[in-house]
């Protein structure tokens, strides 16, 4: 889970298609300026279906586990973990998030994940799809039993990259109010 889905030869052979898209629409510019903007067009279509290409298929839970998941209480011997994720920056790619190595998952802005764990130390990691390490990001937790944390997953943009953000929110007011109208979604299995 922890490595890009993209090799470094890859991301150069589409950097060497937008170049030659892109010099290839000057060229032809000078004298037809509709060429322009089509291959401008072609060339921003491609790296969105670059960055979405790494995305999973998603399994929306049934109502059942989506009740039990907006009630937002952990059974009595174990620690139930939230994670929501809000926000306009990469919205739409995929992000990986693992808990230690018995939950993988992968989810969209608008989305919750939620487990319920052994009370302990957990080790949580998120990654974007298609951004490789640079994007990752681990967070250490201590859950006692019987509590509900709630995690804020987000992207913080870069010059160039996004990085991954978790936070843990201070309150179950702030929990609630995160989690609310998100879509729950299964952790993938395998």
């Amino acid at each position: 889970m922890g490595n890009s889905n993209t090799s470094p030869l890859k991301i150069v052979l589409y950097a060497v298609i937008f170049l030659v898209c892109l010099w290839i629409g000057l060229t032809i510019g000078r004298h037809a300026p509709w060429p322009v903007a089509l291959l401008g067009l072609l060339a921003v279509v491609a790296l969105i279906v670059f960055f979405l290409s790494g995305n999973r298929k998603e399994t929306v839970l049934d109502s059942a586990a989506a009740a039990d998941g907006l009630a937002m209480q952990a059974p009595a011997d174990k620690a139930r973990l939230y994670i929501a994720r809000h926000g306009f920056v990469a919205s739409m790619q995929g992000m990986d998030i693992t808990i230690d190595d018995t939950h993988a998952g992968q989810f969209k802005s608008g989305r919750v994940l939620f487990a319920d764990l052994a009370p302990g130390r957990h080790h949580v990691t998120a990654q974007l799809a298609k951004g490789g390490k640079g994007s990752a990001v681990a967070l250490d937790l201590d859950l006692a039993p019987g509590t509900v944390t709630v995690l804020k997953a987000g992207v913080s943009m870069g010059g160039m990259n996004g990085k991954c953000v978790l936070e843990i929110l201070p309150d179950m007011a702030a929990g609630r109010n995160h989690v609310a109208g998100n879509r729950f979604i299964a952790w993938q299995q395998g």
